[in-house]
């Protein structure tokens, strides 16, 4: 459990883009401070590496086409999954939508829901899910940044997205275009509509180019 208190969490002020306003996000100093903290002999804990911790520029893609009139106008319910410290989540409540963050780290939920109420959102949108167990209720849209990393969640993934998509549902996955994705976009493309867009993010004063994967419900 991380004290969103602690002395070690900084706050940073992030300036969305589009005239989006000003996010004051708590996050910890680094990935690395929390490795440190963490047994990486214990079993499963590969699995527990707190990416969630980084701000990735999956994420400011993801925001950029959130606030520059790239996403859906009518989301219905929403979903955001591997959110970490929430900051495309954040950007969709403050766009008006009706979503829930999730992170399957308790660790991240907890500064999530700090994050939340220090930017004047409500803490309770934010909760432990696991994209291994997929929920009851189903999504119009859900969101996820930079999580086709490893090829194990492929199979996971898709069940997750099959289960968790309402009919006439999309899902969007802002991703880097690593060569390990395309055994995820293999996989859903069994089941999905596969759409693949180009996104940009701002990396050290420098454009990247990312893209959007969207996976359409018919």
């Amino acid at each position: 459990m991380i004290d969103p208190g602690n002395s070690e969490i900084r706050v940073q002020k992030l300036r969305l883009p589009a005239g989006g306003g000003v996010l004051n996000l708590r996050r910890p100093p680094s990935v690395d401070a929390l490795l440190e903290r963490m047994d990486l002999d214990a079993p499963g804990a590969e699995d527990r590496i707190p990416y969630w911790a980084e701000l990735w520029p999956s994420a400011d893609a993801m925001i950029r086409w959130l606030l520059e009139g790239g996403a859906p106008v009518r989301p219905g319910r929403a979903l955001e999954i591997g959110c970490g410290l929430g900051l495309v989540g954040m950007a969709a409540l403050r766009a008006g939508w009706t979503i829930d963050l999730t992170d399957r780290d308790p660790a991240a939920v907890d500064l999530l829901r700090a994050n939340l109420a220090a930017n004047g959102l409500d803490p309770r949108r934010a909760r432990v899910m696991d994209w291994d167990e997929p929920p009851a209720a189903r999504y119009d849209t859900i969101l996820a940044a930079d999580i086709l990393y490893e090829k194990v969640f492929a199979g996971p993934l898709l069940r997750f997205f099959d289960r968790a998509l309402a009919p006439g549902g999309r899902a969007y996955l802002a991703e880097p275009g690593r060569p390990v994705s395309e055994v995820a976009l293999n996989r859903f493309r069994e089941v999905f509509g596969v759409k693949l867009r180009p996104l940009r993010a701002r990396v050290d004063g420098r454009w990247r180019a990312l893209r959007l994967v969207e996976l359409r419900r018919s």
